[in-house]
Parts: structure tokens; C-alpha cells; sequence
């Protein structure tokens, strides 16, 4: 039987599990970018293109490095709160790393394979850079594995004090 799920707690859980996991991420994604296998990173080619479509103008680059790492880190954090709260209520406690590495993979094929090309914003993986299409699952399964790693030790650490 699970445990009454306490929002707040799994909510809090999930936030900064998140941000670890987005920043576990973006380090594959910086060495990617340093190996030159990728070009232009998602997240900086899907925010560049959203500045140009609503303002009608190239953000300035230090706008767009900023922006970039605040939709990223936003994006991010929110994917870990929804993991964690579906995780608290539904997950596995023998499992998580696996949880949170489907679950990152789940977030890549909606995304990548789903809503980014469908408005334009990137084309569909098998039409895209390899190097890119690799980088990309190998971050978001990173960005899981991490994520179901640092939510179930926040949910050790919760139970373990909540007593």
C-alpha cells in the first residue's frame, strides 16, 4: 500500500530534484556541444526561435543565454515536481532510477518527437543532426536516471525524519 502522498513534501521533493537533474543534463549537453556533435543546442534553438516569433527580433546573446537557462531550468523543475508527485502516489520504491529514466524518456518523445516539431520550433529527430538526436536522448535519460535517484533519497530522508 503507498503512502498518503503529502503534496507539499513531494512538490518540494521534486523541485530541487529537478533542478539537479536539469543541471546533470546540461553538462551532457555542454560536452555534446564541446564534441562538437550536436550545433546548436535545443534548448538555446527552441528559446532563440520562441524570443524571435513573439518580439519580431534576435535576442540580444547575452537575453538569449539567460532565457535559455531560465526556460531550461523552469522546464526542468516542473517536469521533477509532476515525477515526483506521480512517483509518491503510483512509483516503485525498489526502482527509481528506472522510473526516472523512462520518465526522461517519455519527456524526450513528447518533446522532441511530439509538441517542438509540430510548432515549428525543430525538426523531428530522424530529420535533425545525429549527434544532436544522440545527445538529446542521452540527456533526458541522464535527467531521468538523476531525477529518480534524487527524489527517492528526498523521500528516504522525508520518512526517515517525518517520524
Amino acid at each position: 500500500m503507498k503512502k498518503s502522498v503529502v503534496p507539499g513534501q513531494a512538490m518540494a521533493s521534486g523541485l530541487l530534484a529537478g533542478g539537479i537533474a536539469t543541471a546533470c543534463m546540461s553538462l551532457v549537453m555542454l560536452v555534446s556541444r564541446g564534441l562538437d556533435l550536436q550545433g546548436e543546442p535545443p534548448p538555446k534553438k527552441i528559446t532563440r526561435k520562441m524570443v524571435q516569433a513573439a518580439v519580431g527580433a534576435q535576442p540580444p546573446r547575452s537575453a538569449l543565454l539567460l532565457l535559455t537557462t531560465a526556460a531550461h531550468l523552469a522546464y526542468g523543475v516542473g517536469a521533477g515536481t509532476a515525477f515526483a508527485v506521480l512517483r509518491r502516489k503510483f512509483g516503485s520504491k525498489r526502482r527509481p532510477v528506472l522510473e526516472g529514466a523512462l520518465f526522461g524518456l517519455g519527456i524526450w518523445l513528447l518533446s522532441y518527437k511530439g509538441w517542438v516539431p509540430a510548432v515549428g520550433l525543430m525538426p523531428p529527430p530522424e530529420r535533425d543532426q545525429p549527434g544532436r538526436t544522440v545527445t538529446t536522448v542521452a540527456a533526458h535519460l541522464v535527467y531521468g536516471a538523476v531525477l529518480g535517484a534524487s527524489t527517492r533519497r528526498m523521500e528516504k530522508f522525508s520518512d526517515e525524519y517525518a517520524d
